[in-house]
């Protein structure tokens, strides 16, 4: 076949050659492509790195594999893809991973959403970090491309330290607390550790609206840094069913108020009371299981008391008969 290449040249594939006329004669095979490229050219010693999206794990060969679901390849001349963390998945491009930024811990019905909270900025130290918990921004001009958290040193370098989001619940489950941990795509300059993860320790905390984060790691880590945050966003969100309880006030002419009475922290606000009639809440038939029972005491206290003082003036009629009797 004959291919036309974008430069005009053609390239022509040859299935068969014989030559004639020669006595001796060798044919150079071309070194393979390795790992993350490839040659879709038989013959050829081009090789092509695998775009972004796909990967190679072999030697040799002459087509890349696309990434599979909820993960990627960020990076021409992949050799491996990425796995997207638990909250996140693949784009159709498989070359980032997105979040909706609310989580669900396994086997529950409770759900966090921080896609509220906004672009936030701390200082610690000499060291400024930008945080975008759900969305990548681009914080710097120097390279290191799109990310979650920025660290910028005292020199003003920015590098990118929080590519790819993780969610992890808290074990044993606990209502208040979860993590959230990014993992660097490039390590820093001044990170020699294998592994690049920052983690966030997000807390509930029902008066903090937004909050900040709080740098916790020792000053001795500058590789796998650790805040928390505590954060009204870190809360689960309400459920009226689970999360209140509710309850009805006193009878007062005719109207009685239903209420609700948070039962644990949650990110929501109660339902509102109303006021509904009194014979519209029903019978209410244990209070009047009582009162009968007491009536039926008191009628009973009353009857002995009855019968004792008639039986009492029977006897005393009884006792003035017979001694009538013996007067006379």
């Amino acid at each position: 076949f004959t291919q036309i290449l974008n430069s005009g040249m053609k390239l022509v594939q040859l299935s068969h050659i014989r030559i004639e006329g020669t006595k001796t004669g060798y044919h150079i095979e071309p070194n393979p492509c390795p790992a993350g490229y490839i040659n879709p050219y038989i013959g050829s010693s081009t090789c092509i790195p695998c775009p972004i999206g796909t990967y190679q794990f072999r030697a040799g060969q002459q087509s890349c594999i696309p990434c599979p679901a909820d993960s990627i390849s960020s990076e021409p001349g992949s050799v491996e893809c990425i796995p997207c963390g638990a909250g996140s998945v693949s784009n159709d491009q498989r070359n980032d991973c997105v979040t909706s930024c609310v989580f669900r811990p396994t086997g529950t019905t409770m759900e966090y959403s921080l896609s509220s909270i906004p672009e936030t900025l701390i200082q610690s130290g000499s060291e400024k970090y930008v945080f975008n918990l759900c969305k990548k921004a681009l914080h710097c001009i120097n390279g290191c491309g799109f990310s979650h958290i920025a660290q910028q040193t005292a020199d003003g370098t920015t590098f990118n330290i929080g590519y790819l989001l993780e969610f992890v619940e808290s074990k044993p489950l606990n209502e208040t607390t979860f993590q959230l941990r990014y993992r660097s795509r490039d390590r820093p300059a001044h990170c020699n550790s294998p592994t690049n993860i920052q983690t966030i320790d997000m807390v509930c905390e029902t008066n903090s609206a937004f909050g900040a984060p709080i740098k916790i790691s020792p000053p001795s880590e500058v590789c796998n840094l650790r805040f928390q945050w505590a954060s009204l966003y870190a809360c689960k969100k309400c459920v009226n069913e689970r999360d209140f309880l509710k309850k009805e006030g006193q009878c007062i002419g005719g109207k009685k108020t239903i209420f609700y009475q948070r039962l644990s922290p949650c990110n929501g606000e109660a339902p509102q009371p109303y006021d509904i009639n009194c014979s519209d809440v029903g019978v209410n038939y244990s209070l009047i299981f009582g009162s009968l029972v007491i009536c039926l005491i008191i009628l009973l206290i009353l009857g002995l008391g009855v019968l004792y003082f008639y039986r009492r003036k029977k006897g005393l009629e009884m006792k003035y008969r017979n001694f009538e009797s013996q007067v006379d």
